[in-house]
């Protein structure tokens, strides 16, 4: 029976004394004692070792107490009803697969203890991820693994599923490869079905955002909806970073351009062409990607054959050296540095910053966003140098600290601009652009709205190079950001043109029903309502409400307040006094409840306008619910 562990943590699986909080390499959060270990679960699995655990589950290793097999039990944490029909669609979306590149569901069911739980093949192997924090994988075993991957998701995507977590972490490299398997890709809890029913396609909320930020592609990042191709990213951005700082050729430097271009147009059009490719440099390494090429002589015919068989049989003994490696013994994995496997560390970093945040202990994530930063800002991508420091100016920006996010966004953005431009020149324009977005929101916090048009309008200056949906989406974003500048600076005309302009763009390239439309409706109906014009900005709250409702994940919930705000104003400008005080009610009954976090500068907006509507309905009581809470926020 395995010991049952006091804390461990989820990245390097060290056990820690139960007074430790989090592990101080990987900076996570420990998870506690499980009181399942050791345990027969729902009558017929004894819980042998714990596995995993991810945002909604957890995951166990288990014997089947009758049958006497091995399978791994995947259990829900959570206890809210999209979370449950999220779970059973993963297991759906699963079971609608068979291949042997990806690892299969046999039930799903409830246990007697209430929890929902899924019965998984047992996959005896180390994920990709703790295999690259050891080293990067030769282009050869890369190859090998990647041509694996593709197949799997190819045939995914043959049949309406889309993965949308593709990462390292969710490849699992087989410790025993059999029948030339090698590789299984599992975790499809981020999946969507292609197709589905209108309740399904709930569950698939428009604009939000799924999977881990350092492998998602530009337009999901965006808030834009994600097909194939965004899969294809992912699958780029994964094996570029298989192969670590190994030279690659410059064929399997052009799969990796093409998977990852910014555009998702330029892209393959399928795994499927993806894994072609591949599939031509293993067999041909000196063919160019897509060409053909025939040999004029016996000899040099004879030449490629026994190159490639002993290019072959040397893949193969590293290939076998590296997916049977034992997991590493624990004095080494002491030994590991923060800065050996930078996404996988700064997924753990972000994870934790975001938990901290979500508890409004913004001055903590700070520190361990920071650290993060200053150990890795020498290696890490630009891509993620540009999501931490953006996490950072966020964190600033809601402590008032606005010149320090500006500080360090602009130290970034030198960082980025002096490494070598190549064929991620356009990533690494939108990486700035996004860069510049946030701070000229810094400069709104700070109510310099000059200050703020200027960043926001070089930012529009480098999208507007760039040809892609994202790019435009970042856009909508801008012009709406540039109309609250010229709405502080009480130049309202000049505002309700831009934020018109965001409108139109944000239906031509969104939909009417997108959370990037629904931005572009708040500020516009802010703009009406600030001019009196209630019975215009009526029907664009309510819409906006509507999408928001849908479409806004827990962690933007101050959009959704943002719009109730409004709501409420425009009912007591229209003299529906009763209908105004129910809404507001339901404000102040929210409020009680709400910790604002990050969201702090956007309620330090809302309060006053709360103020002034409470004071006109005479609700002196509920208006001292958000006065008390804004307080108590700005002294933390």
């Amino acid at each position: 029976m395995t010991q049952v562990l006091e804390k461990i943590c989820i990245v390097c699986r060290r056990e820690f004394p139960k007074d430790v909080q989090e592990c101080p390499d990987d900076l996570v959060r420990l998870t506690e004692k499980d009181p399942l270990l050791g345990t027969i679960f729902d009558g017929k699995f004894e819980i042998i070792d714990f596995i995993g655990v991810g945002g909604l589950s957890r995951v166990y290793k288990a014997r089947h107490v009758e049958l006497n097999r091995i399978y791994a039990i995947k259990v829900l944490k959570s206890t809210e009803f999209i979370d449950l029909q999220r779970f059973r669609r993963e297991a759906i979306s699963i079971g609608l697969l068979d291949h042997p590149n990806i690892g299969r569901v046999f039930s799903f069911s409830v246990a007697n203890n209430g929890r929902p739980y899924m019965v998984l093949e047992y996959i005896e192997g180390k994920d990709l991820s703790d295999l690259l924090a050891k080293e990067p994988l030769s282009p050869n075993a890369a190859i090998e693994i990647f041509v694996q991957v593709c197949a799997a998701i190819a045939h995914a995507h043959a049949h309406g599923v889309i993965h949308r977590d593709i990462k390292p972490g969710n490849f699992i490299v087989l410790s025993h490869p059999q029948d030339q398997t090698i590789v299984k890709v599992v975790d499809f809890g981020m999946a969507r079905i292609l197709n589905e029913g209108k309740d399904a396609q709930k569950l698939t909320r428009t604009g939000e955002i799924f999977g881990t930020r350092q492998y998602i592609s530009p337009e999901q990042y965006a808030g834009s909806p994600a097909d194939e191709r965004a899969d294809i990213y992912s699958l780029g951005v994964s094996l570029k970073e298989a192969l670590g700082s190994i030279k690659a050729s410059e064929n399997l430097k052009k799969i990796i351009e093409k998977a990852t271009a910014a555009d998702p147009k330029k892209r393959y059009s399928s795994a499927e062409e993806m894994r072609a490719e591949l599939r031509e440099i293993q067999e041909n390494p000196n063919m160019d990607v897509g060409s053909s090429s025939t040999g004029s002589s016996n000899f040099q015919l004879w030449s490629l054959v026994l190159g490639l068989l002993l290019l072959g049989v040397a893949g193969f003994i590293y290939l076998r050296a590296t997916i049977q490696t034992e997991i590493s013994p624990q004095v080494q994995r002491d030994k590991r540095s923060i800065s050996t496997s930078v996404p996988l560390r700064y997924a753990a970093t972000e994870s934790l910053a975001n938990d901290l945040i979500a508890k409004g202990k913004l001055q903590r994530a700070e520190e361990v966003l920071k650290s993060w930063y200053e150990k890795n800002k020498s290696s890490a991508s630009n891509r993620d140098l540009a999501f931490a420091v953006m996490n950072i100016m966020s964190c600033l920006a809601a402590q008032d600290r606005t010149d320090e996010a500006k500080q360090i966004c602009d130290d970034v953005i030198a960082i980025i601009n002096s490494r070598s431009k190549g064929p991620d020149e356009d990533s690494d324009r939108m990486h700035v652009a996004f860069l510049l977005l946030t701070r000229g929101k810094c400069d709104l916090v700070a109510r310099r709205s000059a200050d703020a048009r200027k960043s926001i309008e070089s930012a529009i200056d480098l999208l507007k190079g760039i040809d892609s949906e994202a790019a435009v989406t970042s856009i909508v974003q801008a012009y709406t950001h540039i109309a609250q500048a010229y709405q502080d600076e009480k130049n309202l005309p000049e505002a309700e043109k831009w934020a018109r302009r965001s409108y139109k763009l944000a239906v031509e390239t969104s939909g009417e029903a997108s959370r990037v439309t629904a931005t572009a409706d708040e500020i516009l109906a802010s703009i009406l309502i600030e001019q009196k014009r209630f019975a215009e900005a009526k029907p664009i709250v309510d819409s906006a409400i509507l999408i928001r409702r849908e479409t806004t994940p827990s962690t933007d919930v101050m959009y959704y307040l943002n719009l109730l705000t409004m709501r409420v104003l425009y009912e007591a400008g229209l003299g529906e006094n009763e209908q105004a005080k129910s809404h507001l009610e339901e404000i102040a009954n929210f409020l009680a409840k709400f910790n604002p976090g990050i969201h702090k500068p956007m309620l330090d907006r809302v309060v006053p306008k709360l103020d002034q509507v409470s004071n006109e309905l005479g609700f002196e009581q509920k208006k001292r619910t958000w006065t008390s809470l804004s307080h108590s926020n700005r002294s933390s």
